[in-house]
């Protein structure tokens, strides 16, 4: 990580390795050995404007053996519980998915957190009661999204999301 600031913006870089699994000890050659890792290497890039814009630079690659696909590649951010209100360009106002977005029109729509919370009949905890609300509000900027698929038929590829090379450039600004 590096940070610094000049004429009034704050820029920080972050590298990092995210981790899957336990490293796997392997033979290079039949006299080398090593460990092998798989993973996602990811570097930000942050320049923070004294108007309290931000941007963001992301690249991620992924490193070693990796899934078939990935369920979706992005970045999540927490921001402070005080910010209830979403508004979004896009296909809406439900959650979709890109495999099933001829059912959902294109448009500005705006909601609130508490409206968007999707009540899944299986969260990743086994019961809703068991969830807790958290401090702040998560946001999901993904690039890519995995489909759905159906009953009849697994996702196809085309609405996969491959283990692959992402890079993003996203702005952030305040609204008043």
């Amino acid at each position: 990580m590096d940070a610094s600031e000049s004429d009034g913006q704050v820029y920080i870089k972050v590298r990092c390795f995210s981790q899957m699994g336990l490293p796997q000890s392997s033979a290079l050659d039949a006299y080398i050995f090593g460990i092998k890792y798989k993973g996602f290497e990811e570097e930000y890039s942050y320049r923070i404007n004294g108007d309290g814009s931000m941007e963001i630079q992301h690249t991620v690659d992924p490193q070693g053996a990796q899934a078939a696909f990935l369920p979706r590649m992005g970045l999540t951010l927490t921001l402070d519980a005080s910010m209830q209100q979403v508004n979004w360009y896009g296909r809406g106002p439900q959650e979709n998915y890109p495999d099933r977005k001829t059912g959902y029109k294109v448009g500005i729509y705006k909601t609130t957190v508490d409206e968007i919370y999707e009540p899944y009949l299986i969260p990743q905890a086994v019961y809703q009661y068991q969830l807790e609300k958290q401090d702040g509000v998560t946001v999901n900027l993904d690039y890519e999204t995995t489909g759905l698929g159906c009953t009849a038929r697994y996702v196809l590829p085309s609405y996969r999301t491959m283990p692959r090379h992402y890079e993003r450039k996203i702005i952030i600004k305040p609204i008043q």
